[in-house]
């Protein structure tokens, strides 16, 4: 689905839709809830989802690809051994290579240039999954991103098996993304796992809001936010 994008005057960006009323920090929270969520119910780690977000958000915010469905990814790259420099790094080509050699993309995905270009401008995550499905187990496919990878400055051979790792592991992906996307609409997860380790979890709770919050704003837009937020609302 489509995210609400919304800038800062820094130039970072966030797809996190937020509610009537709600304040970044807030909406920020909620996608903390995600992160938690998603790392506690796999072997994934919460810092390896926040640095993925971090690399990646620029690429997310341009293809409107939702954090949440980002926070899939990364779980199933990192429940898959990878690394998430380059897990980031390849996905970031991809991504941007899928609006620009659509055909390829499409081919792989088994449908029309047509279908998947307006896939592409409506939901870019469906698009990238039916191209990572396309993926599994076909060789040709493989040869041919390896050889687009290639160009974009990639090393082929090491992309494509990262490629391959989430290839065969979409329905993990698309598991994760739910998983991520409901505790993200319910916002709660941060909360009661405090609740439950009272202290021992504030360290683990303050790293993953300043990790996050390090990702969108830097610390001079913190304080105008709540101001920025009302004029975006009133221009929509």
């Amino acid at each position: 689905a489509d995210g609400e994008i919304k800038c800062f005057p820094t130039g970072n960006c966030s797809t996190t839709e937020l509610s009537e009323g709600e304040t970044f920090g807030q909406g920020m929270l909620r996608l903390g809830s995600a992160i938690n969520e998603v790392s506690a119910s796999g072997a994934n780690q919460a810092d390896f989802l926040v640095n993925y977000l971090k690399r990646i958000s620029g690429v997310s915010v341009q293809a409107k690809i939702l954090e949440t469905d980002q926070i899939g990814l990364a779980a199933a790259f990192d429940e898959s051994g990878q690394s998430v420099e380059v897990s980031a790094t390849v996905m970031s080509k991809v991504i941007t290579d899928m609006f620009t050699d659509t055909e390829t993309y499409a081919k792989i995905a088994g449908v029309g240039v047509k279908e998947f270009t307006e896939l592409l401008n409506t939901d870019a995550n469906e698009a990238l999954l039916l191209f990572l499905e396309g993926l599994n187990g076909n060789n040709d496919g493989l040869a041919a991103v390896g050889g687009r990878l290639n160009e974009l400055g990639l090393e082929g051979q090491r992309a494509t098996s990262v490629l391959a790792s989430v290839a065969s592991n979409t329905d993990l992906v698309r598991l994760r993304q739910e998983q991520a996307n409901a505790a993200l609409e319910a916002g709660t997860s941060l909360t009661e796992e405090y609740n439950k380790k009272n202290n021992n979890f504030a360290a683990d709770l303050a790293f993953i809001k300043r990790a996050i919050y390090g990702a969108f704003v830097s610390s001079d837009v913190v304080k105008g936010m709540g101001t920025f937020f009302g004029n975006i609302r009133k221009g929509l």
